[in-house]
């Protein structure tokens, strides 16, 4: 199976498929829209060639758009690449926000939570390992990014801390250092994982969680 960084196409070499096809959706999207083709087709680019070496000629043939078609998405490479990261950490907020909002124990819906997280970053090492080598051009705003999804996220963490609180000893502990703590060692593992690819970031990072969970001490 060959991961292409938006989905897994089978029985093809990457470099067919690099070139002729997308795949059928992007984060739960139809590539039929040319938005979404494009977004698409972009993230396999830059995974496959970096972003230093991603050509926006390439994104075009793949997502079957001439070049000028780009900027109706994004004013350039650089930001085309922020708003696929964008778009991807917002699927992630979806995937958290979904199971916050689950009935299972608060611990266990925080730790699948982080499950799912961690399955979708190692669906996409490619587009993860451009970030972390080539930061440089474009970390700051990608922080920006991403506080600003946690941002959107706090009242709802906020809620399910409520309910953690009675279970554990976190007591008067702020959700966002919880959370700033949980989402570092994630990031941590992440980083280590995207430039070695050795082992299973799901594996690695829930061990990971169980060890913080374990600090928690259910009452």
């Amino acid at each position: 199976m060959i991961s292409t960084g938006c989905t897994v196409l089978e029985g093809k070499p990457m470099s067919d498929l690099i070139e002729t096809e997308l795949p059928n959706t992007w984060l739960g999207r139809p590539t039929t829209e040319v938005r979404t083709r494009i977004l698409c087709a972009a993230q396999i680019i830059f995974a496959r060639d970096g972003f230093s070496g991603a050509e926006q000629v390439a994104i075009a043939t793949l997502a079957k758009v001439g070049k000028s078609t780009l900027y109706k998405v994004a004013n350039g490479k650089q930001a085309l690449f922020l708003t696929v990261v964008s778009e991807n950490l917002e699927y992630m907020r979806s995937l958290v926000f979904a199971r916050l909002i689950g009935t299972e124990p608060p611990l266990e819906r925080i730790q699948l939570a982080a499950r799912d997280v961690l399955t979708q970053m190692q669906k996409n090492r490619g587009l993860l390992r451009v970030m972390v080598v080539e930061a440089g051009n474009f970390g700051g705003e990608i922080q920006r990014r991403y506080l600003s999804t946690i941002d959107a996220s706090m009242p709802v963490i906020e809620s399910l801390f409520n309910l953690v609180r009675e279970e554990t000893t976190l007591h008067n502990t702020p959700a966002r250092d919880v959370i700033n703590m949980i989402v570092n060692m994630m990031i941590g593992t992440a980083y280590s994982w995207a430039l070695t690819g050795e082992g299973d970031l799901v594996e690695e990072g829930m061990h990971y969680m169980q060890i913080l969970e374990g600090l928690f001490q259910r009452r």
